[in-house]
């Protein structure tokens, strides 16, 4: 075979049409993922705006209720790929729910929600591709915060927990945050965080 042949095939192999065909595969995996969760008694929601056109254009959304009976392990979702937001919402979600997490290295967003304690946000390590994270109505203090040290992509951060002197010390490290949201900082610690991230767009 020609040099000028094999050329050829190699461009068009990571090509549009490639990508979309992954897209396409990573659907059908998707589907069949989610169809085994709520089988088994879990609810969990995919929504593909681009309907397996693009890698990244689509969002989980798991729920738990106190009413829900059987424990259904979360781990097997976070097998999916092409997944562009993950939203863990419901009262009784905990921290073994976000075990297996880590996994999704491409994900860009994640909100959390529940009984989810500092401890849980050790899953969240290698989640390097995170750039937003919400920490909406949770247990956390903000000590578990030094497991994000080493998410340099996250770029906003969205938190109204009741942080703990040691967790918002943890807070104030996170210098490479763009953008950060807490609601209900006290004006001293808000004016803290105005001094040692000065780069950093705060929203009280």
């Amino acid at each position: 075979m020609r040099p000028s042949i094999i050329l050829a095939i190699l461009v068009l192999g990571v090509g549009p049409d490639a990508q979309i065909v992954e897209a396409q595969e990573h659907r059908v995996r998707n589907d069949e993922y989610l169809a085994a969760y709520n089988d088994s008694g879990g609810w969990a929601y995919w929504h593909d705006s681009k309907r397996g056109q693009d890698p990244h254009g689509s969002e989980l959304m798991v729920r738990r209720s106190n009413r829900t009976e059987l424990r259904v392990s979360t781990k097997p979702l976070f097998q999916m790929r092409g997944v562009s937001k993950v939203i863990l919402h419901g009262v009784d979600f905990t921290d073994a729910e976000l075990d297996g997490i880590s996994e999704m290295k491409d994900l860009p967003s994640l909100l959390i929600n529940g009984k989810i304690t500092d401890d849980g946000l050790r899953h969240l390590y290698g989640l390097t591709s995170l750039k937003e994270l919400w920490i909406y109505q949770t247990d956390i203090n903000g000590t578990g915060l030094r497991h994000l040290k080493k998410l340099n992509q996250l770029e906003f951060l969205y938190i109204d927990s009741d942080l703990s002197d040691d967790g918002f010390a943890k807070l104030a490290q996170m210098t490479h945050l763009k953008r950060l949201s807490i609601p209900g900082l006290k004006v001293d610690r808000l004016e803290m965080l105005h001094r040692v991230l000065p780069d950093t767009e705060i929203d009280n």
